[in-house]
């Protein structure tokens, strides 16, 4: 049985670890090709984010979709950690792939070296594809990064992840 507190005391959770990241904050910036680039966690893009991934979590908390994601990307720090791991599946399937290398898929028993992004993401979009949804971004200048998650007895669960790099 589902312990009906459970979301509150995340959602707590979340709000403390966040602390930091609601402040105003100099987020990294990346200038790639005279362009430049924000963090996803700056404002401007963080608002359009947060709202994509209000619209496809529909009714199925996506309070708890924001914060988590606002969680792995924006905050740092061991209680960031914990909370992460919470939400990672006990088994994650892990596909890498590289420019001109065949695509290589693993299974983790569990994700330990998962860990919030620090702010070192840019340009983070989101989609859905049926119950799931996806977070793609670029941790750096040669990588896209993907988490796909599903909610699964009432909360947000990341159980997929998948880089390519040139």
């Amino acid at each position: 049985m589902l312990d009906e507190k459970a979301p509150i005391t995340l959602s707590l959770a979340l709000f403390a670890a966040l602390g930091s990241c609601a402040q105003a904050k100099d987020w990294p910036q990346r200038i790639l090709y005279g362009t430049t680039h924000e963090s996803a966690c700056a404002p401007r893009q963080w608002q359009t984010l947060e709202t994509r991934l209000r619209e496809l979590a529909r009714k199925r908390n996506p309070a708890e979709l924001v914060l988590l994601i606002r969680t792995f990307f924006c905050s740092q720090g061991h209680d960031a950690s914990r909370i992460l791991r919470r939400h990672v599946a006990r088994r994650v399937e892990v596909i890498s792939e590289a420019t001109g290398e065949t695509s290589v898929t693993r299974f983790w028993k569990s994700f330990r070296a998962y860990g919030p992004m620090s702010g070192e993401v840019w340009d983070a979009d989101s989609s859905a594809d049926g119950e799931f949804v996806s977070v793609q971004y670029h941790p750096d200048e040669a990588c896209i990064s993907s988490q796909l998650l599903r909610f699964r007895q009432n909360q947000w669960q990341i159980f997929q992840t998948e880089e390519a790099c040139d």
